[in-house]
Parts: C-alpha cells; structure tokens; sequence
C-alpha cells in the first residue's frame, strides 16, 4: 500500500521511468567558460605551476643530502626508534585481544 500525500493521490504514472544509461547521455553540461587550448597552455605557463611540479626521475637536492649525509649509527638509531615503540604496541595488542 503507497503513502499519500496530503490532498494528492500517488500513482506510479507520475514518476518517469527512465534507465540509468539513458540518464547519463541527458547529463552533458558545457563548460561554463569556452577557453581555447592556446589559452590554456598560456595560463598554465604564466602561473609557474609546471616549475613547481618535479619531474620523473628528478631528485630533490633537500631530500638526497639527508640521506647521503647519514652514518651507520645514525641509520641503526633511526631504526630502533621506529622499531621499539611499533613492537611494544604490537605485544600490547596481542595482550589486549583474546
């Protein structure tokens, strides 16, 4: 049994009845602004976007200095700080949880 509304009868001519695929082909909105490819490459080169993306391949020199400049006890003091805290929270874990 359909609910009705207050003063309106429902029925099921009142919704249309549409597939899906053909909803999409009915949703193909313009662009609110038409810009030319030319325009847009133009724009792209004159806000310096593309400089500050690094390329493939591209190494930063911030990062490659830090991990040159690093000892062995260095690297082995990193590994146990990263290492112990994980561990301990593992074992509690294994405690906690029957």
């Amino acid at each position: 049994m359909s609910r009705q509304r207050k003063g309106k009868p429902t029925s099921s001519k009142d919704v249309p009845m549409v597939k899906p695929s053909e909803i999409s082909k009915k949703k193909t909105r313009k662009p609110l602004i038409e810009i030319s490819e030319e325009e847009q490459r133009r724009l792209v080169k004159e806000s310096g976007i593309l400089k500050q993306i690094p390329r493939p391949g591209q190494v930063l020199s911030a990062d490659a200095g830090d991990l040159e400049d690093m000892t062995f006890g260095e690297e082995v003091g990193n590994v146990l700080f990263h290492i112990v805290p994980l561990t301990f929270l593992l074992i509690m874990m294994d405690m906690c949880v029957p």
